[in-house]
């Protein structure tokens, strides 16, 4: 079994497909007929040993536990190989024979170092190590579903759809589970067995279940889905009849909402092919009619769902909450809160697809007319509806269970006393908003709650009101002075955070995400509305009502006295529920709603429907401007109320009624004239949303809005650089708040440009120029005011739109301020101290917001000419734009030093942008930028190559193919003569460095293709050069034949380019500024050239003169010696294998026959040296390298037919003969470590026998003691003595040489010594346990004994670990001697 695991591993998914010295064609013809012919058996075979294992098992239950050994591991070699199989990637069928090759190790994708938990596990296929641990719940949570059940071919139906076989895996998880009550459990087998029953659980696919008829298929579909189902049910109940928060219930908790969630996706997204009625029946109705155990399984998810959410809550009201929070940080972080949001994540899905087949059959509805319609709602219809009136009764009880959850979190999160308050309120600082952290399940209660919304709202209006109501009394009681020592703020913080959560239920209920013009008001809220006769009686209208009156009653006047009472988070939360809701329901637009609610129209529509929305929104406005007036200095308050404006100011219908309300006008007034009193972090986004709304007003008042606005910026600077003492004070801290905030405000305006305003904000930006370029004169060497312009200028190039100028002047104009201030920024910045760090964040920021003004300005132009060469824009100013944009890329340059460039984020960014201008303005590069920043250009691509960062890497390759493609079609003949001497010195280091990463070092392959893709631009650059390269490896391997072989891969490579149509394309192009290479196109003969050519090269090592004194050929050249292993895993495995694990590569040796050659007395290599010999391989002889194969073994049966002669293959036949060969080698292993094992068995019996010794002469020891203590007290009691220290010492010392005497007479010598028996002393608590519970008697007497003797107190280790009864009573004796001593 084990044999027959590595075999898979390494045929599966091409992960060693490259460290084999054999062609590409081999290995997907290997891998090919591996998944056709041999695999299938090979499952069935490890199905057989499961069987048989589990037969075994269950006959062996009453009999010793030494046989158990050889079950529990034959059982997880099996439990490996199907968990492979069940994994298993299958060759793609179409004809570009693609397997996916793997050249090393998967990079991360992010340089942020936010590692999965799954990530951080590892996987168990990446391991040649069987003994990878027990998964434990949160591993088997964290593996995404990408990684899902593969789709199997038809020929394997009748193992994986097997009732038999799929209830056999269940079994084998059971057996698992009993194997961990005893000592020869084998660890990773439950993990394995879970892993299966998800996998198991997922089967999917059209060849699967096909079948000759579509009704066949449906019934093996129905079969399938029957046993999973039935199974399901067993675990679940199982799981529900224990208590799911114990010790050890974390995997089966996790793994089985892992298996439903599975399961319920699988079979959802699967069409049913049954018709019924003349109509497909949907897949859920499909499942409730042919499956009869379907409405008891979904009862049963539904009670699970219920019984983790008050899992939850248990552990609030018991003593693990204070181990929860310290180890998981909080409730929501525990697994069981994990395993909910995988149940929750399923159910969703079931709601999701009945809510699209309503939507479906409503809209089909409306296209058809007569009774015709009627007549194809009938199936589906009456399952469906029947199921919703099931979903909507448990969707009660799992909304009631999670509010309770959330009532009783808000109790524990709110602090009790002042010593906690102070750290509740740091961590709120640091933690992220609730709306955003819990996202996902408020989305899942939205769900819920609008399947039966009048009772959702009905209980959500109740509990609001109720707090409203609690919190209104608590005021009144502080405002008139009658609340005394009765106040209570522990009670007005919790009703706070409860009506929080109550709002967030409400907003995620009300409205979906979203504020464009688009977001509609959700169906099942505007069924509820149309059924209500009145606005009374419409809890949607009365619990919107209730927030603006909350929302009121929270922001008293900043004189109040109950202002200090105030939540910031609550008003921060209503407004959130405002932003949501304000634009969907405030004057909503009838002709979007085929019926919308007498009551919504009245309660929020237009004066013009008779609607109240107008009031409603000068409300607002005056609300947002008493949260400035109260919370002036909470900018995450601020910062929401702001966000409500600009989403008002996005729907065109509020923004106009906002902009005529009498209220604008002064609202304006009040932020242009008190702007300064807010967070300077604000600004920009109180002028952003004031530019927004001022848009939809009409001329006048755009124009004087504009204007007011406009001299609200400018003064911000004039007041400052215009003054008379500006140099004197422009280092004074307040002077330079105040610039910040002007540019800050700028940044604003240009957010909020549009066609209103766009020509306005561009004489702004002409205005400001000759501002910011002496602002830049002061302020040029230090940080914080240049990184703010340089702010400003990338928000212009990101939201001005060039095109919209009148004319090339405007144009030019525009180009010239930008170039002007880069030219500005860059003089002033040469020669900056450079006493701060290279890597200081604000220096950082400042070259990234550097780089993107220029690729934004890049996109800009592009918005009305695809490249620098379109006669769409004229050439003087194609020929300023490129000018200023090359200049922008000089001075990043220059400006920067190379460890900032080199700073992953902004190495990204810069190289995203020098492949942007390779595609857009090459010709200006070429032609404006000096020779020395090429050179640097090119040092930037060097390290892009082979980075850790795969978004790095990608845009990398990315830049070459763009860059190459130009010279190789447009040429730079015209250039100087050093900047062609600096490409061709770039080019030839590029594909020098990508030919050494893509063929030594270990690659992502998924961007083997982009790669590639730069390597043959490069090669079709330079020819010459990719030959040279290939002559240093020829020469490398001093091989005549070595070199023919790599020479006929490159050769075959070679025929593959000139036959490719994308390389054909690239070379006939006639575009001025041509595209590059399609990668896609190239995918195939790239991986059989790097399979191919990785594959000849691993014989290099023994050549490699640099690791001459690690590995080298033998004195006679007829063996290999590795004589420093440590240093050859080190340095020599890793360059050519994907681990550095020196015993798989003596495994892989002893694979294909090498022996391992005696050490001799003189150890002339060496006394670490490893010596390796085969007839085959010797130096200066590559010719016989083609006869080095596997190790083939006599003919055996077991191979059923695979290995008799009937296929041709001879690499196939070697493969499948080599699995009996290994199949026989470890079943002599096996034998051998069973034989131990035995021996161990033994060795333990006669330590437990010891044992039991030692515990009868503790017995004897302590009856004797007791003996000796009650005669010493009555002795005293005869004579009428007090108790004292002589007494008490002497009463010690004779307990002492008592216990002295006990030992020397039991025969154990030094009890002390016991302390340090391998096994004893050191055992962890949960092996003690485990040998309690098998009877062994191993009770730590003789340790607790000791400690007694010894003065000691026998507490401690009282409170450290549970104590057997027997010890219990065994330690009164020495519980009374050290009542005596005291």
């Amino acid at each position: 079994m084990i044999t027959a695991t590595y075999l898979i591993d390494e045929i599966a998914g091409g992960s060693k497909c490259s460290q084999f010295r054999l062609p590409w064609e081999f290995h997907y013809t290997c891998k090919t007929t591996f998944e056709n012919v041999h695999m299938l058996h090979i499952f069935e075979a490890a199905l057989k040993v499961i069987h048989r294992q589990l037969q075994r098992s269950a006959e062996m239950q009453h009999a010793p536990s030494g046989g158990s050994h050889t079950i529990a591991y034959e059982r997880r070699s099996a439990l490996h190989i199907a968990d492979r199989v069940l994994n298993w990637a299958f060759t793609s069928s179409d004809e570009s024979k693609v397997i996916a090759a793997s050249f090393g190790h998967s990079k991360g994708r992010s340089g942020g170092g936010n590692t999965s938990k799954a990530g951080q596990r590892g996987s168990s296929r990446d391991s040649d190590n069987l003994d990878d641990g027990d998964g434990s719940g949160s591993a088997i949570f964290e593996s995404e579903f990408r990684n899902r059940t593969p789709l199997f071919p038809r020929n394997w139906q009748s193992l994986l759809l097997s009732g038999e076989i799929l209830t056999m895996f269940f079994s084998v998880y059971e057996a698992t589970l009993s194997d961990q009550m005893h000592a020869y459990f084998s660890p990773g087998s439950t993990h394995l067995a879970l892993q299966c029953l998800v996998q198991v659980s997922g089967i999917r696919g059209k060849d699967i279940f096909a079948s000759a008829d579509a009704k066949g298929s449906d019934e093996l579909r129905a079969e399938f889905a029957r046993v999973i189902m039935r199974n399901q049910l067993q675990m679940i109940r199982h799981v529900c009849s224990m208590d799911l928060v114990s010790e050890g219930s974390e995997d089966m908790v996790v793994a089985t909402t892992q298996m439903i969630r599975r399961f319920i996706e699988t079979q959802l997204e699967e069409p049913s092919s049954t018709v019924v009625a003349n109509q497909r029946l949907h897949s859920l109705a499909f499942l409730v009619i042919g499956i009869p155990e379907a409405h008891e399984y979904f009862g049963e998810v539904s009670k699970f769902i219920c019984m983790l959410l008050n899992s939850a809550a248990g552990i609030l009201r018991s003593d693990m909450l204070q181990r929860v929070d310290d180890d998981f940080g909080d409730v929501d972080n525990y697994f069981v809160m994990q395993a909910f949001d995988e149940l929750a994540n399923a159910w969703s899905t079931v709601i999701n697809q009945i809510r699209e087949w309503e939507y479906l059959e409503e809209a089909a509805a409306g296209t058809n007319s007569g009774s015709n319609g009627d007549d194809k709602q009938v199936s589906n219809q009456s399952v469906l509806s029947s199921f919703t009136h099931f979903l909507v009764t448990t969707a009660y009880l799992i909304r009631s269970e999670y509010i309770q959850l959330r009532m009783l979190m808000c109790e524990d999160s709110v602090p009790s006393n002042s010593s906690r308050a102070e750290t509740f309120s740091i961590d709120q600082g640091l933690l992220a908003k609730d709306y955003v952290v819990y996202e996902d399940q408020l989305q899942f209660f939205a769900l819920l709650a609008r399947l039966d919304l009048r009772t959702s709202l009905d209980r959500m209006y109740e509990n609001l009101c109720s707090r409203c109501n609690a919190l209104q009394e608590e005021f009144k009681s502080i405002e008139s002075g009658t609340a005394g020592e009765s106040y209570n703020q522990h009670t007005i913080d919790l009703l706070h955070e409860q009506t929080q959560w109550i709002v967030l239920m409400i907003g995620f209920t009300l409205c979906d995400s979203g504020t464009s013009e688009r977001v509609l008001i959700p169906k099942p809220v505007l069924e509820y509305s149309a059924a209500c006769s009145n606005t009374g009686q419409d809890l949607t209208v009365q619990c919107i009502m209730v927030l603006l009156k909350m929302l009121e009653f929270e922001l008293v006047s900043p004189s109040s006295p109950l202002a200090a009472y105030g939540s910031p988070l609550l008003v921060e939360t209503l407004f959130w529920a405002l932003r949501r809701i304000a634009p969907v329901y405030f004057l909503l637009d009838r002709s979007d709603y085929r019926e919308v609610s007498k009551s919504t129209i009245t309660a929020f529509g237009s004066t013009g429907d008779g609607g109240n929305g107008s009031a409603i929104i000068n409300g607002v406005l005056d609300l947002v401007k008493r949260t400035f007036d109260l919370w002036s200095a909470e900018e995450d308050v601020l910062q929401m109320c702001v966000s409500v404006l600009l989403a008002l100011g996005q729907r065109t219908a509020i923004a106009r009624e906002i902009t005529s309300s009498p209220q604008f006008t002064p609202l304006m007034q009040y932020f242009t004239s008190n702007i300064g009193q807010f967070p300077e972090a604000i600004h920009g986004s109180i002028i952003e949303a004031l530019a927004l709304l001022a848009c939809h007003s009409s001329s006048a008042d755009h124009e004087r809005c504009f204007s007011d606005l406009k001299t609200l910026i400018l003064r911000s600077f004039s007041q400052v650089v215009h003054s008379s003492d500006f140099m004197a004070r422009h280092q004074d801290a307040r002077l330079v708040n105040q610039l910040l905030g002007g540019l800050d405000m700028m940044d604003g305006l240009l957010s909020a440009a549009n066609f209103r305003n766009m020509d306005a904000i561009f004489g702004l930006f002409f205005e400001v120029q000759p501002l910011f370029e002496q602002l830049l004169t002061v302020y040029g060497h230090g940080d914080e005011i240049p990184c703010e312009i340089i702010q400003v200028m990338e928000s212009a190039a990101r939201y001005l739109d060039v095109s919209s100028l009148p004319d090339d002047e405007h144009m030019l104009r525009f180009s010239h301020c930008f170039r002007t201030l880069l030219r500005k920024y860059q003089t002033s910045a040469v020669g900056r101290s450079t006493s701060q760090s290279d890597t200081d964040i604000e220096s950082l920021s400042k070259i990234t917001s550097l780089i993107s003004a220029i690729s934004y300005l890049v996109h800009n132009e592009m918005g009305f000419a695809p490249n620098e060469a379109s006669p769409s824009i004229p050439k003087a100013v194609a020929d300023d734009f490129g000018e200023t944009e090359v200049f922008g890329l000089y001075c990043v340059h220059v400006t920067a030093d190379s460890s900032q460039l080199l700073t992953p984020n902004v190495l990204r960014i810069h190289i995203q942008l020098i492949s942007e201008m390779a595609q857009y303005r090459m010709p200006s590069l070429i032609r404006w930028l000096p020779t020395e920043i090429w050179a640097q250009i090119m040092d930037v691509l060097l390290a892009g190559i082979d980075h850790g960062i795969y978004d790095i890497g990608h845009r990398t390759y990315e830049a070459i193919s763009r860059l190459g493609a130009y010279v190789k079609v447009a040429g730079i003949g015209n250039a100087p003569a050093e900047l062609r001497d600096v490409f061709s010195r770039g080019f030839k280091q590029l594909l020098s460095k990508l030919l050494q990463a893509l063929l030594f070092s270990p690659f992502d392959v998924e961007l083997v293709e982009y790669a590639g893709t730069a390597l043959v631009t490069l090669g079709l650059l330079d020819p010459s050069h990719l030959q040279t390269c290939f002559q240093d490896l020829f020469a490398q391997g001093d091989s005549a034949a070595f070199a023919e072989r790599l020479s006929s891969t490159l050769t075959k490579f070679n025929s593959d380019l000139e036959a490719s149509d994308a390389v054909r394309g690239l070379l006939k192009t006639v575009e001025p500024i041509p595209d590059p290479i399609d990668s896609a196109e190239l995918r195939q003969p790239l991986f059989e050239f790097l399979v191919n050519t990785r594959a000849v090269l691993r014989i290099k090592m023994l050549e490699d003169e640099a690791h001459r004194e690690v590995v080298c050929w033998g004195y006679d050249g007829e063996s290999f010696v590795v004589k420093d292993p440590n240093e050859f895993s080190k340095y020599v495995l890793p360059q050519h294998f994907k681990h550095n694990n020196f015993a798989s590569f003596v495994r892989q040796l002893n694979k294909y026959d090498f022996h391992k050659v005696k050490v001799t007395e003189d150890k002339r290599y060496g006394d670490e040296a490893w010596e390796f010999k085969h007839p085959r391989f010797q130096h200066n002889r590559p010719d016989l390298l083609e006869k080095i194969k596997r190790k083939i073994p006599p003919k055996s049966k077991s191979l059923g037919g695979v290995g008799n002669g009937r296929h041709s293959d001879t690499e196939l036949r070697v493969v499948s003969e080599d699995l009996q060969s290994q199949i026989h080698l470890l079943t002599h292993a096996h034998a051998e470590v069973t034989m131990y094992m035995h021996q161990l068995s033994k060795q333990q019996q006669v330590m437990i026998d010891e044992l039991n010794g030692l515990k009868k002469n503790m017995q004897t020891q302590d009856q004797l003691m007791e003996e000796f203590v009650r005669y010493l007290v009555n002795q005293d009691a005869a004579n009428g003595k007090s108790s004292s220290m002589g007494t008490s010492a002497s009463i010690a010392a004779a307990a002492v040489a008592a216990a002295a005497a006990a030992a020397s007479t039991s025969g154990l010598g030094n009890i002390e010594a016991l302390g340090h028996i391998p096994g004893i002393g050191s055992v962890p608590t949960a092996s003690v346990e485990s040998v309690l519970a098998n009877g062994n008697g191993l009770a730590g007497n003789g340790i607790l004994t000791d400690e007694s003797a010894s003065g000691g107190s026998s507490a401690c280790l009282d409170a450290q670990q549970p104590q057997h009864p027997q010890m219990q009573s065994h330690q009164q004796p020495s519980a009374q001697l050290c009542e005596l001593s005291r």
